[in-house]
């Protein structure tokens, strides 16, 4: 905001500076206000019609809008003018890789290693190529020579552990990454996909190990912490995770996915206060957020909540994504809350067709049939709701109801 503020103010007293408008539009592609960048860059564009940056940063917007046939356009623009711009051949192959042009995506990657034979960036993206026309043993040896060539580049090893992984050869994966430790002991990232390989093979004593090394040697990189907490959530260990996710919070107070993650902490411990508070906190960094708003609408309507605030948040995230069962299962549960049953058994079913197994949204469709007045149907969910699981936190009610209804 600060940004944008100032090249707005210098492009008010500059009209005829192209830098000016390309910077503005830096600012608001950043906020991503894509039309108001637009419009800059077309500016910029107006103003040097020979000025390749702001046609890239055109391509790179209209990529994110999902407009190929623009970037594409921007970008051959750019070649016209500068044939030797590695980033718009890189940018051309990245899109018609992205809609599976294999021939066109190759020959733009053929011209970045031309163009650059020492960057290890055409060799890593006609890796990427060749393992999408099966030829995997000419793949690894292209990103071999881009790893030779920077032994630090972490596109080009993940993509070899990810083949070695796809093979199941953990094995392989484990000595190739190593390999790459000894070349460049002091980066992070490698020690980070050496936990996940660790993990996967089952040894989480060196998933640990190597998770926490990520950390040591580049303690304010969130990510790392975020990864070591999330090893701690799959292996429950909670306190361990919940001290992780506080200090990827602490570096970074907007990471969604640490309050996230806390949140459904807190929920599975029942301090349902506390899970309320971190999925707050989340709608307030992006209030379209849909698993906290889903998330906060139950705990709001099961744990002494508005039910009216409830409602508002259950419907807003059933508008952001209709087919999800969660939400429809929130949704409806709110509504039979509310004394709705016919609204809420709507839900409620479209739910349960969606995940069956789910023994709580069985309860809820039969909780909403019985209130409903549709005692068989409601004596076929609560009886399904408990032979999948006889012990789900609802089990003691459904078994009253069920008394009820002999």
């Amino acid at each position: 905001d600060e940004a944008l503020n100032l090249f707005q103010a210098y492009a008010k007293d500059n009209p005829k500076s192209a830098m000016a408008h390309y910077l503005a539009a830096m600012a608001h592609s950043g906020k991503r206000n894509s039309q108001q960048a637009k419009a800059e860059l077309a500016e910029a564009v107006k103003l040097n019609p020979k000025w390749d940056e702001p046609k890239i940063l055109l391509a790179q917007i209209s990529l994110r809008e999902g407009n190929d046939a623009q970037a594409v356009e921007s970008l051959k623009e750019v070649l016209k003018d500068h044939p030797h711009n590695i980033q718009a051949h890189t940018l051309l192959g990245n899109t018609y890789l992205a809609k599976r042009k294999i021939p066109e995506a190759a020959k733009a990657y053929e011209e970045v290693i031309r163009i650059a034979p020492n960057s290890p960036v055409g060799y890593t993206q006609m890796g990427r190529v060749l393992f999408l026309q099966k030829k995997e043993k000419e793949a690894v040896a292209q990103l071999e020579k881009a790893l030779s060539l920077q032994p630090n580049h972490v596109d080009a090893l993940q993509l070899i552990v990810a083949y070695h992984m796809s093979q199941k050869d953990v094995k392989k994966a484990l000595e190739r990454v190593e390999q790459q430790v000894k070349i460049s002991p002091r980066n992070p990232l490698f020690y980070s996909m050496l936990g996940g390989i660790y993990e996967a093979s089952r040894d989480n004593a060196n998933a640990e190990a190597n998770l926490k090394k990520a950390i040591e040697l580049d303690p304010g990189q969130t990510s790392f912490h975020t990864s070591l907490a999330n090893f701690y959530m799959r292996q429950k260990m909670l306190d361990k995770a919940r001290a992780g996710y506080a200090t990827a919070i602490e570096k970074s107070p907007n990471n969604i996915a640490a309050h996230m993650a806390l949140g459904m902490i807190y929920e599975s411990e029942k301090n349902y206060p506390k899970a309320q508070e971190a999925y707050e906190k989340i709608l307030k960094i992006n209030p379209n957020f849909t698993p906290a708003a889903n998330n906060l609408a139950y705990i709001y309507a099961e744990h002494g909540g508005n039910i009216d605030v409830a409602l508002n948040l259950a419907q807003k995230a059933k508008e952001q994504a209709p087919n999800d069962p969660h939400v429809s299962d929130t949704l409806g549960w709110i509504y039979y809350k509310k004394n709705v049953p016919g609204r809420a058994v709507a839900y409620l079913k479209e739910a349960a067709e969606k995940v069956p197994n789910q023994p709580m949204v069985r309860y809820h469709l039969g909780m909403a049939y019985y209130k409903n007045g549709d005692r068989d149907l409601a004596k076929k969910e609560l009886n399904e709701a408990l032979r999948l699981d006889a012990n789900f936190a609802g089990a003691d009610e459904a078994r009253a109801t069920l008394g009820t209804l002999k």
